[in-house]
């Protein structure tokens, strides 16, 4: 997971190209296979028991980690369709009655 967090974040030219979310959904991909390749007990659809071992809080942590790299890599992409599809309308001036 950091090698695909690093990747992200070591663009700095700002520029905005189609290619830019084929590379956000590649590195969604590797997330996605980074939690397949994680042991049964640390899966992400690992069940929860009572007691609350090791493992089990590391599968919690692992979630979380998972849940907060997509939400920071797949907010811009999300965000720029939004605004995308905004057009905004400037704001007139209300004119004052005499």
């Amino acid at each position: 997971m950091n090698s695909l967090l690093l990747e992200l974040y070591m663009v700095h030219d700002g520029r905005q190209k189609p290619a830019d979310a084929i590379t956000v959904f590649k590195l969604d991909e590797g997330l996605i296979n980074w939690t397949h390749d994680l042991s049964d007990e640390l899966q992400l659809d690992a069940r929860l028991n009572r007691q609350f071992s090791v493992r089990q809080r590391l599968a919690i942590v692992n979630r979380v980690r998972f849940f907060h790299a997509r939400m920071l890599l797949l907010g811009p992409i999300l965000a720029q369709f939004c605004l995308s599809h905004h057009t905004a309308q400037p704001v007139e001036k209300p004119t004052q009655q005499e």
